[in-house]
């Protein structure tokens, strides 16, 4: 498994397709940093570079997956060697 590719999940406070992307890559064991960005300015800002228009955007080192889209998650992370 890779552990240098970098997760991250762009969420906000009252986001159910968040928890849901978070609880997928729980359950998947694959680590990942939450930024919330509501409460974080900069996290709000990169999203923002990213195009995101809604939250979760989750980003798996380059790959970018809009929404709670589990099959497009596994795709990247397989991709990605974090998940077989």
């Amino acid at each position: 498994m890779n552990k240098t590719v970098k997760v991250t999940i762009f969420t906000s406070s009252k986001c159910p397709n968040c928890k849901q992307t978070k609880y997928f890559m729980q359950k998947h064991r694959i680590r990942f940093v939450e930024l919330n960005v509501q409460r974080n300015q900069r996290a709000f800002k990169e999203f923002q570079r990213l195009g995101g228009k809604g939250v979760p955007v989750t980003m798996i080192g380059d790959i970018q997956v809009d929404g709670f889209q589990p099959q497009k998650l596994e795709q990247a992370l397989k991709k990605k060697q974090l998940m077989s």
